[in-house]
């Protein structure tokens, strides 16, 4: 629920509002303090799941009818209190509800953290479902402001939880990938070349190196050395072997977000898939704080990059049994990217808007407004084109970033994926998509335009002959669309830029895709027939 939730949220929020920050940090507080509950004996049944004053009607003869079942379920029975936990008449419903049933004081500490779950998704369905149907009349102007108000203020006065305790993650708000394109045709690797200044790439330091001989047992043999990626520190420490990895996250990465990372890397690494896992520091923990980030250190893999048409059909039948897997993982912090190369097609609209709103701040030519206009045109095109599908789509944990150097080869084996940097929950297709549209440029390149349909149809068949479940019709019916919309995610890049220089920077990097990218949305159909 909060995975689906607060990205929308955010995204109503403007760049760089402190809020977004204070919002992850309480998802991520009671994120964890579930996974406590779960462990507790607490009732669990079948509950009304939406028990709200409006959904009670006072009969005739005084009696009252409980409506609205839609949302019943197997959950905490306290999780049905949720609905009135905030309402002035609390403490009356709480004694009515008392004299025909116990209320354990731990289930009354269950309410009032799942009231922020509950009041998220309320607002998200406002935002979402309620705005589609009823236009932006369906949510005030202050809306939002308000929402955020009511849960801060929640988060400290009743849960207690410090909301300004550490940098936290950002959820769908990108920086540049740390991965690339095709060398014939280079999409992602070091698109632009700056980064957030107001959340700088860590820098290599010797405080950095004492601390990390401290917490680690690493035979160094020589010095660190940067191999490159725009969103962490990487460093390669060689030794007498192949050496390790020494991997600094943005002071946005929270503990745990981190600890979420790694864990679902050590759980497909169990599971037989070619993930590398942490090395653990000697106190037995698996990543350390230094200053205000977190690092960890994994085994350097040797092998060659995902960087032609051979090893991309190849390394197909992994991603999918990577998504087979993960789609029987839940946890709710994982599924909250620090950074995302992805824009939601529930917030895609919104998305645009902004980063349009930001080109046109600085544009002074004809070609800027033109990028703009382009933006928000793609935006809404996929606005009414993905309406009908978007809540029909399963919703799962994905790579996110399954491209270039994130997949290592030896031959013909895929012998390590990395990177799960970029894992969110979405749907399946979209992290198809992702790797579609950044092999696009090479497909055209190498098979011209008339080509291009047949190649990302040679790709989706190698996914799917692995996919289990099987790609379901509305999935690929779907798949063109996120084709298209993975070109506005360099509004989430924009929006993380603090001067011109930089936004200007991720403009000039991102404006040629999205021709090709309005392109697809209208010429759907022949895709989507393509496709099945």
């Amino acid at each position: 629920m909060l995975g689906a939730s607060v990205p929308v949220i955010v995204a109503e929020l403007p760049a760089g509002d402190s809020r977004a920050r204070q919002l992850i940090r309480l998802a991520e507080r009671v994120s964890e303090k579930r996974a406590a509950l779960t462990s507790q004996d607490i009732e669990a049944g079948v509950c009304h799941g939406d028990v709200t004053a409006d959904n009670f009607n006072v009969l005739e003869d005084g009696s009252l009818a409980l409506y609205d079942f839609s949302s019943s379920a197997i959950g905490m029975r306290a999780g049905d209190l949720t609905g009135v936990r905030m309402s002035p008449n609390w403490e009356a419903f709480l004694q009515g509800f008392r004299e025909l049933r116990h209320v354990e004081a731990i289930e009354l500490d269950a309410i009032d953290w799942m009231v922020v779950p509950h009041q998220l998704d309320n607002a998200r369905c406002h935002l979402t479902d309620f705005r589609q149907l009823r236009g932006e009349e369906a949510v005030g102007a202050d809306y939002v402001d308000a929402v955020v108000e009511d849960m801060t203020r929640w988060a400290t006065d009743v849960l207690g939880v410090d909301l300004n305790s550490r940098p936290v993650s950002l959820p769908n708000q990108a920086v540049g990938s740390a991965t690339g394109g095709y060398r014939a045709s280079p999409v992602g690797l070091s698109r632009w070349s700056s980064s957030p200044s107001w959340c700088p790439r860590p820098v290599a330091s010797v405080s950095l190196f004492e601390a990390v001989r401290a917490a680690y047992e690493l035979d160094w043999d020589g010095e660190p050395v940067d191999i490159g990626g725009s969103s962490n520190l990487n460093l390669h420490v060689p030794d007498r072997g192949n050496g390790h990895v020494l991997r600094v996250h943005r002071a946005w990465v929270s503990p745990a977000r981190l600890d979420a990372v790694q864990s679902v890397r050590s759980l497909l690494a169990h599971r037989g898939l070619p993930f590398v896992e942490p090395l653990p520091a000697r106190s037995g923990a698996r990543f350390i704080t230094v200053g205000s980030s977190l690092a960890e250190v994994e085994r350097f893999v040797v092998g060659d990059d995902m960087d032609h048409w051979r090893t991309l059909m190849l390394a197909m039948p992994v991603l999918a049994r990577i998504h087979s897997e993960l789609r029987t993982v839940h946890n709710e912090v994982a599924a909250l990217a620090a950074t995302a190369n992805h824009v939601d097609a529930r917030t895609a609209r919104t998305a645009a808007a902004r980063g349009a709103a930001i080109i046109r701040s600085w544009a002074r030519s004809v070609e800027h407004e033109a990028i703009a206009s382009s933006t928000e045109q793609l935006a809404e095109d996929l606005w009414h084109a993905e309406a009908a599908l978007v809540d029909r789509l399963d919703r799962q944990l994905v790579h996110g970033d399954f491209w270039d150097n994130n997949v290592k080869f030896r031959g013909d084996d895929v012998i390590a994926v990395l990177d799960l940097d970029f894992m969110e929950a979405r749907p399946r297709i979209d992290d198809l998509a992702l790797t579609l549209y950044y092999a696009y440029p090479s497909l055209v390149a190498t098979r011209g335009e008339d080509g291009v349909i047949a190649g990302c149809g040679e790709i989706v068949k190698a996914y799917a002959l692995a996919a289990d479940p099987p790609l379901e019709p509305i999935e690929l019916q779907a798949l063109p669309l996120a084709i298209a919309r993975s070109a506005l995610h360099f509004t989430r890049h924009l929006a993380l830029r603090a001067n011109q220089h930089e936004q200007r920077e991720v403009v000039a990097a991102a404006a040629g895709d999205l021709d090709w990218a309005l392109a697809i949305v209208r010429n759907a159909s022949r895709w989507q027939e393509a496709l099945q």
